[in-house]
């Protein structure tokens, strides 16, 4: 019997995912091939649009999607008890689409579980314009998630899973070694510039550049207690106690002490009062990496835009940039361990493509999530989002 008219789209499709699963090594489930995926789902089932989210507990994480989702890339969503059950169950269910931007378009959602020995690790979200047709499409849906399936446990069997302590200990040496480096980096530079130009620099020069040594030195010495203090402690930089702050407030007592370059470019719009349920600690790594990152990708005649504002339930955020922006499968592997893009600069300004990672492992940590979008009219714009607080009550 020959397949259903989906299913036979779909077949000649799956071929592109598999030669971009093998071709993309070990992390291929979580980008290129996942992303393939969608797009040929899509086209399959001539949906609007598709994703796939990792499901971890009761949270899901976009990983990949196709043509108008591709905002939601790295969104997190706490999933309702009912569709926790169904998910479980292994069970397909449908709702209507209430977001304002795709009722019109897509007012049907179909959910589609993909489970790995009977264990759920993700959700396809197949978006239709019209209620899906069981004889037709619900075969390739099923199909589709088989395919994701399969990616996932390809992917789990070649990784090496480490204890809860391994992947602690992982990151707190990964963050660490990345916020030791800047301040060490600036220390150096200056000295150097002491050593090999002492004689050309005025009082006021030397002055300048003894001061901001001793700045330095200060603040890694108190960076080091810090990181010590969480290794002390058996939970590395990410396990102190939540707590209530101004976001904005502590946004921009990050931004002021940026090297004067990267500061004179930016453009605050930050809301006071905004208050965030999380780590104030982790907000120097977080800011700072966002703000260089901005910085290293847009011309040095442009401006960043960083804001702060409370957004239904999070606190929110945002650094905006002009530069030349990244595509659909860049943006969807720019939160990957050790991903560089493939830009001049990486190689101009080193790195290993570490710091996008630790951002989205700290912020994830607090319960919040990291994304990234195309800005309008160029660039890119990267959210912080954190769980939003209520206003503190007075005593």
């Amino acid at each position: 019997m020959a397949p259903h008219p989906r299913v036979a789209v779909f077949l000649t499709g799956i071929g592109d995912v598999l030669t971009a699963a093998d071709a993309g090594g070990p992390h291929a489930h979580g980008v290129t091939a996942l992303t393939r995926l969608t797009e040929v789902t899509t086209e399959a089932l001539g949906a609007v649009m598709t994703t796939y989210a990792e499901v971890v507990g009761r949270r899901a994480r976009t990983l990949s999607a196709s043509r108008r989702a591709r905002f939601l890339l790295g969104r997190q969503t706490e999933l309702p008890t009912e569709h926790l059950t169904a998910l479980t169950r292994g069970v397909p269910w449908g709702t209507a689409t209430h977001d304002p931007l795709l009722a019109d378009t897509a007012p049907h959602t179909v959910h589609v579980p993909v489970l790995v020995h009977d264990r759920p690790v993700g959700l396809l979200q197949v978006f239709l314009n019209e209620a899906p047709n069981n004889e037709d499409q619900t075969p390739a849906l099923h199909l589709a998630a088989a395919t994701a399936a399969h990616l996932v446990s390809d992917h789990e069997a070649a990784s090496t899973t480490p204890t809860t302590q391994d992947a602690t200990d992982d990151l707190f040496l990964a963050a660490a070694g990345h916020e030791l480096r800047t301040p060490a980096t600036v220390i150096k530079g200056y000295a150097d510039t002491l050593r090999h130009r002492w004689t050309r620099l005025d009082d006021t020069a030397r002055l300048e550049a003894v001061t901001v040594i001793a700045q330095r030195a200060d603040a890694l010495a108190s960076l080091a207690d810090r990181l010590l203090s969480g290794a002390a402690l058996g939970g590395g930089p990410r396990d102190r106690e939540p707590a209530v702050f101004d976001l904005a407030e502590a946004v921009g007592t990050v931004l002021d002490d940026l090297p004067g370059d990267l500061e004179a470019r930016l453009e605050r719009d930050l809301t006071p009062g905004t208050l965030a349920h999380g780590d104030r600690s982790s907000l120097p790594l977080v800011v700072g990496e966002l703000a260089t990152n901005a910085s290293r990708y847009s011309p040095g005649d442009t401006p960043i835009n960083v804001s702060v504002i409370t957004e239904n339930e999070t606190a929110c955020l945002r650094v905006a940039d002009r530069g030349a922006g990244l595509s659909a499968e860049e943006a969807s592997m720019a939160f990957e361990r050790f991903w560089q893009g493939e830009r001049g600069d990486d190689r101009r300004y080193g790195g290993v493509g570490l710091g996008l990672y630790l951002v989205r492992q700290i912020v994830e940590r607090q319960h919040g999530w990291v994304s990234l979008r195309p800005r309008p009219g160029g660039g890119t714009i990267i959210e912080v989002r954190l769980p939003r607080a209520a206003p503190l009550k007075p005593r």
